[in-house]
């Protein structure tokens, strides 16, 4: 009888053992699972990052560009503005700032 019970009580602390090991590795492949999809949808984000860089990277150079090329084709207005400024005129500014400019 006694050995019975002693039987029973190794058959069922083996069986706690088997299935302890059967809830870890359960619990194992879980965690790796679960890695395996964090660490994919962190290089999905990564990648959604890189291409929003890349795009806002080159809407700034577009815009820049365009902006620099406005402002290159005012500078040049206004030079050829200046370089026509009739002789008359230049000579009645200077007289002008003559008599507004103390002399010095």
């Amino acid at each position: 009888m006694e050995e019975d019970l002693l039987q029973a009580v190794i058959k069922v602390e083996n069986e706690i053992q088997q299935s302890i090991k059967a809830e870890k590795k359960k619990a194992a492949d879980w965690l790796e699972s679960v890695r395996v999809s964090l660490a994919q949808e962190l290089q999905e984000k990564k990648q959604q990052l890189l291409d929003n860089h890349d795009q806002s990277l080159e809407e700034t150079c577009q815009l820049t560009r365009h902006k620099a090329e406005r402002d290159i084709s005012e500078v040049n207005q206004m030079t050829e503005y200046l370089q026509n400024i009739p002789e008359e005129v230049l000579q009645e500014v200077s007289e002008y700032l003559r008599v507004i400019l103390p002399d010095e």
